[in-house]
């Protein structure tokens, strides 16, 4: 998956759930791989992430 469809996919997320981070944060680490941190408001709002995004 390239990263701007990611993004996208992450937005409708975002948008179909009114959910706003507090931060969000890009960062390329060793050998290339992309970290993404995003901290929510309410833990709820994490675990949903988690469930529906994590590994």
């Amino acid at each position: 998956m390239k990263l701007a469809d990611a993004m996208g996919e992450l937005r409708i997320w975002l948008d179909r759930r009114n959910y706003v981070p507090v931060s969000f944060d890009i960062s390329r680490e060793d050998g290339g791989v992309l970290l993404v941190r995003i901290v929510f408001p309410e833990d709820d709002m994490a675990e949903a992430f988690l469930r529906d995004f994590g590994s």
